[in-house]
């Protein structure tokens, strides 16, 4: 059933069974069948080292409709072999980040989209999880996006500020809805049943009448669903992997040789060269959650950048009508500047991030109280002093993504030749480093880590 010409690259349990599996849950039918799948790598060599990821089209039967429908999904999988793992990544075998994306999408992600969802935002903060098995080996299938319209990569930074303004508002909504999720600490997930849902309607007014916070409750009884999640248990930070330092620390390497010939960098040389050795120690601290009264702590994609971002785009005038975040695999629960680290270069053009910034801020700002008020939040929110704070103060990530995540994400890997893609990355490094669409906002941003203190 599946395509014959990759069949040899295709684990052996990805098969009818599992599908079947899969649509028997999706469908609530355990009747439903699949009739064929067909299925194909979904990645370049290079493009994904936490997880093998396959695109099935799936036809199948069921009760709740007498014509056959189809399915088009995306699968993701443990890395199996070096060759699912790109080049030189051998060392990335360590199977935490696809653990970390279950975890995501079975405990948190579906619960942030149900809260946004109930207010009325019709944002979608992720693929539509499908089906999720441990047996015979983890699994994630989720809805292809690109089916559904998000079939466009965009990897140059956006000089329509619309675009930017629109990016900046979803990932507020999203901080906000577990901040508000993880503080509330209350589970009170409505049943299906008719009568189970009556009494917990019942249990739901006895906690309104003895916890104040909960009043908003009241509003709408189809709509309560207040669901505790766990955010802080997302802790894992990839700078406390001894494999991906040692891949930074060569790279800042590569970056001070090229620096040091180019004309005009002198400045930067030692200031650089010094944050080259506390940066690993910096970072990871900064991926810690806050602590202390009025800790500003939200669950962060953790890899929001250029090539983790599908767009819907008009086709009548061109124009981005939406667009959808992939692969929560470094998820982390921490302050929001772990996300702003890399929205405000993969999102915002080099003039707009300048010219626009303390802008940027307060829009998001101005749309995370928003939605916390939508949620029922009744404390006080962190407030746009707090923020600029949380930017300011973990300024050095924006400094290391700068110099290590973001010269990649505007790069196309069809640009690198297979002698390029040497182990560590450092082989594509050096062509980007050098690439003129990253050289001419180097030293611009460079400037702007120096006066800042973000290499201090």
């Amino acid at each position: 059933m599946e395509s014959t010409d990759i069949a040899s690259s295709i684990p052996s349990w990805l098969n009818l069974d599992l599908f079947d599996k899969a649509i028997q849950s999706y469908e609530s039918d355990a009747q439903a069948k699949v009739t064929n799948f067909d299925i194909k790598s979904a990645t370049q060599p290079g493009e994904n080292f936490a997880s093998a990821v396959f695109r099935a089209i799936v036809k199948y039967t069921s009760k709740h409709q007498q014509d056959e429908k189809e399915l088009s999904v995306i699968i993701k999988t443990q890395p199996f072999n070096v060759d699912q793992l790109g080049s030189g990544m051998d060392h990335m075998k360590d199977t935490t980040l696809f653990k970390n994306e279950i975890a995501a999408y079975t405990e948190v992600l579906m619960k942030i989209q149900e809260l946004i969802s109930s207010v009325g935002y019709e944002d979608i903060m992720c693929p539509k999880l499908i089906y999720q098995t441990m047996t015979p080996k983890p699994v994630i299938m989720l809805e292809d996006v690109k089916a559904i319209g998000y079939d466009t990569l965009i990897t140059t930074a956006h000089d329509d500020f619309e675009v930017s303004k629109m990016i900046f508002k979803r990932l507020a909504k999203f901080h906000a809805a577990s901040f508000y999720l993880e503080d509330e600490k209350v589970c009170m997930e409505r049943p299906r049943d008719s009568k189970q849902s009556w009494e917990w309607f019942i249990s739901v007014m006895l906690a309104v009448s003895t916890e104040p916070q909960l009043k908003y409750c009241t509003l709408c009884f189809v709509a309560v669903f207040v669901i505790k999640i766990d955010a802080a248990a997302f802790d894992f930070t990839i700078f406390s992997m001894d494999s991906v330092v040692a891949i930074f620390t060569a790279n800042f390497d590569i970056f001070l040789n090229y620096i040091s010939e180019w004309e005009g960098y002198e400045e930067f040389i030692e200031p650089i060269k010094n944050f080259r050795t506390v940066y690993a120690e910096k970072c990871q601290k900064s991926t810690k959650p806050n602590t202390g009264a009025g800790a500003f702590n939200v669950l962060n994609h953790g890899d929001f950048h250029l090539k983790n971002v599908l767009y819907k785009i008009n086709k009548e005038d061109g124009k981005i009508e939406d667009f959808v975040a992939l692969d929560y695999q470094i998820c982390v629960y921490g302050s929001p500047a772990i996300d702003f680290a890399y929205a405000f270069f993969n999102f915002t053009s080099d003039n707009n991030r300048f010219d626009r910034y303390d802008e940027i801020l307060f829009i998001y700002h101005k749309q995370f109280v928003e939605a916390l008020k939508k949620f029922g939040y009744l404390k006080q929110p962190p407030s746009l002093l707090d923020l600029q704070i949380e930017i300011l103060k973990n300024g050095h990530l924006q400094a290391t993504n700068f110099m290590h995540m973001f010269p990649l994400s505007i790069m196309d890997l069809n640009d690198f030749k297979d002698d390029e893609m040497e182990p560590g990355f450092s082989g594509m490094m050096k062509k980007a480093y050098k690439n003129e669409n990253y050289k001419k906002i180097l030293k611009r941003n460079l400037k702007r880590f120096l006066n800042n203190g973000f290499f201090g």
